[in-house]
């Protein structure tokens, strides 16, 4: 094969993420890096093992990382969250799941916090509402 642009950057990857860039994200990749990918994992002559050693691994990351992405924010943090709306700690805090990859907990503590505001604001406005009345 001859050289192309991406056969150095190939060669200063570790063997599982040239395995990794060959399988599993294979779609983010362009052909000639592919390409260099895979020339390299030959160059190196690894072994079926090694390879499917490294396959496994990268299949049980990408169940450990669906796994994360579907886990529910806890009810003790949803009640947190609806009490505690306002500031900058819980805005980071929410921040971080997305970040983190636990990206329904992200949006269940974002609901949790609109919700929270939505119910001060109504209780805040019925309150001012008896008080006007009564006086």
């Amino acid at each position: 094969m001859e050289r192309n642009e991406f056969a150095k950057v190939m060669a200063e990857h570790s063997d599982s993420q040239l395995i990794k860039i060959v399988t599993a994200e294979r779609e983010k990749y362009q052909p000639l890096a592919i390409a260099a990918a895979e020339y390299e994992i030959n160059k190196r002559k690894l072994t079926v093992q090694e390879i499917k050693l490294v396959e496994t691994k990268i299949e049980q990351d990408l169940l450990g990382q669906k796994q994360k992405e579907i886990q529910p924010l806890g009810a003790f943090q949803k009640i947190l969250f609806f009490v505690f709306f306002w500031g900058i700690i819980p805005w980071m805090i929410a921040a971080t799941y997305k970040t983190d990859g636990y990206f329904r907990k992200y949006r269940e503590a974002w609901n949790a916090m609109k919700y929270g505001l939505i119910f001060w604001l109504i209780l805040s406005l019925l309150i001012w509402i008896i008080v006007f009345i009564a006086f």
